[in-house]
């Protein structure tokens, strides 16, 4: 009888440590039974349903103890709550930049682009150009079209140093170009149609991309 009471003792102190844990880590019985598949859903409903409060606290949950995929989408998911905030959900500029950069380490180009924006024009962060050209670099390495084309523009502004190496400006925006970026089909055309620098005249390739650029407006 008296083993038998010492070891449901026992675990009525294993249970109320247990429960000590959940409260300090701010977690449920319900939270250690739902898998962070399942809150991911839940977190993006509430989002859907603007309970922001709820679905920031279900987000901050998988971006720790999801797989990496889900990782990913729910630091991306806070990054952009924090970053654009909400009716009754305050912005937070620093919050936001931490969620990117956790995106943006698992690799989703459009967290890397995010950031390199926000260190470009100091987006209620302290502006960073070398950080701002590492994550854009990192989003234009994926193929990302806008990462692409604003590459370009930031080495023709002589963001790497001077002289501006225009064959990799005229790269970087060909490969935007081919993906269908207006902005960078513009920006060949003008390069293309009079020579800029070193980069001599070619009416061809300057009326290349004006037809590309007119067909595409033509389908809007």
């Amino acid at each position: 009888m008296a083993q038998q009471k010492k070891i449901t003792f026992s675990r009525i102190v294993l249970v109320l440590i247990v429960a000590s844990i959940l409260v300090i880590c701010g977690l449920s019985i319900k939270d250690m039974l739902t898998s962070p598949a399942e809150r991911l859903q839940m977190a993006v409903k509430a989002l859907n349903d603007k309970e922001y409060k709820k679905a920031e606290r279900a987000f901050l949950i998988v971006s720790d103890q999801g797989d990496t995929e889900q990782q990913l989408s729910a630091s991306y998911y806070l990054a952009q709550l924090y970053h654009k905030g909400a009716e009754g959900f305050t912005a937070n500029a620093q919050k936001a930049a931490i969620f990117y950069e956790k995106a943006g380490m698992l690799g989703l180009p459009e967290a890397q682009y995010q950031l390199a924006l926000m260190y470009d024009t100091g987006d209620k962060i302290p502006e960073n150009r070398g950080k701002a050209l590492l994550w854009m670099n990192e989003a234009a390495k994926q193929g990302m079209p806008e990462a692409l084309y604003s590459l370009g523009v930031w080495v023709e502004r002589g963001y790497m140093g001077e002289p501006v190496p225009m064959d990799k400006v005229i790269a970087l925006y060909e490969a935007a170009a081919v993906q269908g970026h207006k902005n960078a089909m513009t920006s060949l055309v003008g390069i293309f149609n009079l020579g800029y620098g070193k980069v001599p005249q070619n009416i061809e390739k300057a009326v290349y991309w004006k037809n590309r650029l007119e067909e595409l407006n033509k389908k809007k």
